[in-house]
């Protein structure tokens, strides 16, 4: 999802003729300890900026309800610190999204969940501070019924309006439609929709540039919709300018238009997966036009060195979120990840490290029987000896960083 800080001039989609955009690692920012015993998650799901600080929002890797949250990231840029900004318990094994828009941040949960419950999706607002409007779409939430009887939410972005002022633009899977509703109220009337049936069932994230340009992602491809007004797409329909495998991994695929001095460029991750279930590419794809087609320019890896020479890890995942900014005349771009838990067999309590409270648990446990109990670390049955053991050769084993928010800088040559 994308804001400007500062309205760029008109930059030409045509990259034949200039040198690509470079990009400093400027920055890792471990949100780990936020997402290890936290109401946040332990999935990171989707990032957003205001102009100084970041918001990260958590999903579930459990099925079932649970919380699920939002990171704050004061002074992201800077000298930062980390804050739990909200929580909600929603549907734990889907998607979130975050958008940000002039001091409100709108969080869609439980993407892909059908069930029409507010207890498990919906799309709210909240200010800065955390602090929900709970007269927004009247009751506090819009559901996927209210637009038009669809199903399910897949997609959320600011749409910054061809013709008309900005909306908030939700996707549901299986309409082909991009739905608009006020930003201020979380009204929505069927007139401001706009109706592309190109795929429907395939529809997953929606990116705008800053004209209002519609690109679209359905499964692991990206289109393109060239809108005539407000509410038409030329030929009402959109086209594909993006070709990837085919994945049977159909969530977590995001799309970033964003502004470099050197053009106008989009950034998507990749959700082609191999025969272990492994994601085939862990690296932000960064595409250019080139006067004819788009064409693969770059890629992030995210071991590029940082400023103090430092290599971090590369992603281990293909699960990229992504948000971009102009910010005093410098671009940047946020990519938050994720990396697969090295489950600790001894952290009970699945607080990230193996210390006194597991234990503890273990101790006040020992001699009980029964099937999944937590304290039964070997799995036998029976808290006894054996489960003691394993605790105590883990015991201060910690579990290393997993959560993360990447800052790249556009580097502007003098």
């Amino acid at each position: 999802m994308r804001i400007a800080m500062v309205l760029a001039s008109a930059l030409a989609l045509t990259a034949a003729s200039v040198a690509q955009p470079s990009f400093t690692h400027e920055k890792r920012i471990d949100l780990t300890p936020h997402f290890t015993g936290n109401p946040i998650g332990d999935l990171v799901s989707d990032v957003a900026f205001d102009g100084t600080n970041a918001y990260v929002i958590g999903a579930r890797s459990a099925s079932g309800l649970g919380p699920v949250g939002v990171v704050k990231v004061n002074n992201v840029l800077g000298s930062h610190s980390l804050q739990d900004l909200l929580t909600l318990d929603q549907d734990g094994v889907r998607d979130a999204k975050i958008v940000y828009h002039e001091g409100n941040i709108y969080i869609a949960t439980g993407m892909g969940n059908a069930t029409g419950n507010p207890a498990t999706t919906g799309v709210r607002k909240y200010d800065t501070s955390g602090n929900q409007d709970v007269l927004f779409s009247t009751d506090g939430q819009i559901m996927p019924a209210e637009l038009d009887t669809s199903a399910r939410l897949d997609g959320l972005g600011i749409d910054p309006g061809v013709g008309g002022g900005p909306m908030l633009a939700i996707m549901c899977r299986g309409r082909g439609i991009v739905f608009r509703a006020d930003l201020a109220s979380g009204a929505y009337v069927t007139a401001n929709r706009i109706v592309a049936p190109t795929n429907p069932n395939t529809w997953r994230d929606v990116a705008f540039d800053r004209f209002g340009q519609i690109y679209a992602r359905m499964d692991n491809d990206v289109f393109y919709g060239r809108r005539t007004s407000a509410t038409t797409l030329s030929g009402n329909t959109f086209v594909k300018i993006i070709d990837l495998p085919d994945s049977t991994l159909r969530f977590n695929m995001n799309t970033e238009y964003f502004e470099t001095t050197q053009g106008d460029r989009l950034v998507i991750n990749s959700r082609e997966l191999d025969t272990n279930n492994d994601d085939v590419v862990k690296k932000a794809l960064i595409y250019a036009h080139n006067g004819t087609a788009w064409a693969l320019e770059q890629e992030l890896t995210g071991a590029e060195p940082l400023p103090d020479n430092s290599v971090p890890e590369a992603f281990r995942t293909g699960i990229l979120s992504f948000t971009s900014a102009d910010v005093g005349g410098q671009n940047y771009l946020f990519i938050a990840h994720h990396s697969p838990r090295l489950f600790l067999q001894a952290d009970i309590n699945g607080d990230g490290i193996v210390d006194d409270t597991d234990l503890a648990m273990v101790l006040e446990a020992f001699g009980n029987a029964g099937i999944g109990l937590p304290e039964d670390v070997n799995d036998d049955g029976v808290v006894d000896d054996t489960d003691l053991a394993i605790v105590l050769e883990s015991f201060g084993m910690i579990e290393p960083p997993s959560k993360w928010l990447d800052i790249y800088r556009e580097n502007i040559d003098e």
